[in-house]
């Protein structure tokens, strides 16, 4: 692999869609004012609801438009974030993002409809990566064992899509602190287990994300031996820092941890009091229920907050990126998407002057700085 081989997007979660509507929307407006910014093409990594994806997946011609309007706004797309299923940017999203989970087999179906459209507006003959959900929220045999059963059977059917597409498609399991695996180790192992190779490798893999990993606090390294000792496929790398507290809780820190603990998403919670080892919380406003204000701690929140830009408060920082990033890049991978899907609900203060577009052409200018691509922020 050569460093021309690298693709950088920016995941399009960050606005809602939910419809076609939606989805033309988010290309002809932000999505194009940020290739702009950019002054060449720019990644683009898709968000359909399954809404979206089943309208796209029956319609070629909506399709052909989608890709029509993709090329003028200046955006390229090989990548797709299958994650949430819908509601991403409702009231109250919480534990409704995992469903319906890889039990349900409306999973399946959402999944192949990504699938589908993407081949109508990738590259032909290129590869196609896509994020989902760790299986589902939590950990448990019933879960598992239907999982692995629907995760064959989206397998078999990416292999009759590339026969008739020509290309490569990779669906990536991403770990997440109380999903189904929290750490790229874990799914690995189960995946390893329970997908059989179609003979040309694994169609079933990890997308790996920065933000989660530092919650949980999974080492770089062993995540990425892991991934080379069961021979299961990286599809990409979601750039992301998490929201770390160090220090005593409260003033204007108290304030904004607040703040986010009201928004729609869950915000996980790992470690705790200073010196007293590592809890968990399953969100964000039972660790502040449950931690005394002033109290001293030493926390890594899921929140992703902006990669790089205004300091965030006196105990508020965010987690590394770049040495993951670059290890990455050293172990083959070569499919990066910058993902800040918090950014509307996050406080002006953490974000850039130029606000929220301004902040994700910020990110992404330091994503590709740190990846040494040039401007198309994109390889050929």
């Amino acid at each position: 692999m050569d460093r021309d081989s690298l693709r950088l997007a920016f995941c399009a979660n960050v606005f809602p869609g939910e419809t076609p509507e939606e989805v033309f929307e988010a290309v002809r407006g932000p999505g194009a004012d940020l290739a702009s910014r950019r002054g060449a093409a720019l990644g683009y990594g898709l968000y359909l609801a399954a809404e979206a994806a089943h309208f796209f997946a029956q319609n070629s011609q909506q399709c052909e438009a989608l890709k029509e309007h993709c090329k003028s706004s200046g955006l390229e797309i090989w990548t797709a974030n299958a994650f949430p299923y819908g509601g991403f940017h409702g009231a109250s999203v919480k534990e409704k993002a995992f469903l319906p989970d890889w039990s349900d087999p409306r999973r399946v179906r959402f999944t192949l409809d990504v699938a589908r459209t993407l081949t109508h507006l990738a590259p032909q003959e290129d590869l196609i990566t896509i994020s989902t959900c760790p299986l589902g929220y939590g950990r448990n045999e019933a879960l598992e064992k239907s999982a692995a059963l629907h995760l064959r059977e989206v397998q078999d059917g990416i292999l009759e899509i590339e026969r008739d597409w020509g290309g490569r498609i990779v669906l990536g399991l991403e770990p997440e602190p109380d999903g189904g695996f929290e750490t790229v180790a874990d799914a690995c192992s189960w995946v390893a287990a329970e997908i059989p190779d179609p003979g040309d490798g694994l169609r079933v893999g990890i997308c790996w994300d920065l933000c989660h990993g530092a919650v949980v606090g999974e080492n770089a390294a062993v995540a990425l031996q892991a991934l080379q000792n069961t021979c299961v496929p990286l599809a990409k790398v979601q750039i992301s820092s998490a929201l770390r507290i160090r220090g005593p809780l409260m003033g204007e820190d108290l304030l904004s941890l607040e703040l986010l603990a009201s928004d729609p998403w869950f915000h996980q919670v790992r470690g705790g009091l200073e010196g007293e080892g590592e809890r968990a919380w399953p969100d964000l406003k039972l660790f502040l229920d449950d931690i005394p204000v002033g109290s001293r701690v030493d926390a890594r929140i899921h929140c992703h907050v902006p990669l790089t830009g205004p300091a965030l408060g006196e105990g508020l920082t965010r987690t590394p990126w770049e040495d993951d990033l670059k290890l990455a890049v050293q172990s083959g991978c070569f499919d990066f998407e910058v993902e800040t899907y918090t950014l509307p609900f996050l406080p002006d203060s953490w974000k850039h002057s130029a606000g929220l577009l301004g902040t994700l052409a910020e990110e992404i200018e330091a994503a590709s700085r740190c990846l040494e691509l040039d401007s198309t922020c994109h390889g050929n």
